[in-house]
């Protein structure tokens, strides 16, 4: 009877911990190029940065997981270990979105709201939360591993007028992990 109780309680266990993992996925992604338009007064202005903000030739890190936190998910992009921007992924009853299945991968929240994820297994894009001007991310697979896309978003000059900002990217994954995240998430809609 012991050695059920212990078999029992050893699947258990198994069957939990299987449903809470815990994944983690990155990209490191080289700025290939940077580019900032602004236009004040009728009069453009071309620069190729912004003091204090990533440059070509830097990195920045693009960061997916679950923390076995049950019906959560997060995404984050992050610069010298600042975050440029996160958005998280929650089904739970208390959640203002709602999880859709789409082809090979999921959306999240709405581009109306300024706050959504798209995940699919060769294109990911997420608005950078929580600054606002439309900035977001979109990023595609060209082999395996690599990726390149885009971050672009909005602002407002000091001197006024209005500015753009557009940086390409090329990123690489270590170990891949964006269908394990994928799954998951399709896993938390499905078990609503």
């Amino acid at each position: 009877m012991k050695k059920i109780l212990l078999a029992i309680s050893v699947l258990l266990f198994f069957i939990g911990s299987a449903q809470s993992r815990e994944i983690e996925g990155e990209m490191i992604c080289k700025v290939k190029s940077n580019y900032i338009v602004e236009i004040n007064e009728g009069k453009p202005e071309v620069y190729s940065g912004i003091e204090g903000s990533f440059a070509k030739g830097d990195n920045l890190v693009f960061k997916f997981y679950t923390d076995n936190i049950p019906g959560f998910a997060q995404v984050k992009l992050l610069y010298k270990n600042k975050v440029l921007g996160s958005s998280q992924i929650s089904q739970t009853k208390h959640s203002d979105n709602e999880i859709n299945l789409i082809d090979d991968g999921f959306s999240y929240g709405s581009t109306g709201t300024g706050r959504y994820i798209r995940f699919s297994g060769n294109y990911i894009t997420f608005n950078l939360y929580p600054f606002s001007g439309g900035r977001e991310i979109r990023i595609t697979r060209y082999y395996k591993g690599d990726w390149n896309g885009v971050v672009s978003g909005r602002f407002f000059p000091n001197k006024g007028g209005l500015g753009e900002k557009v940086a390409t990217l090329d990123c690489r994954q270590s170990t891949d992990k964006v269908d394990d995240f994928i799954q998951h998430v399709r896993g938390l809609a499905k078990n609503d």
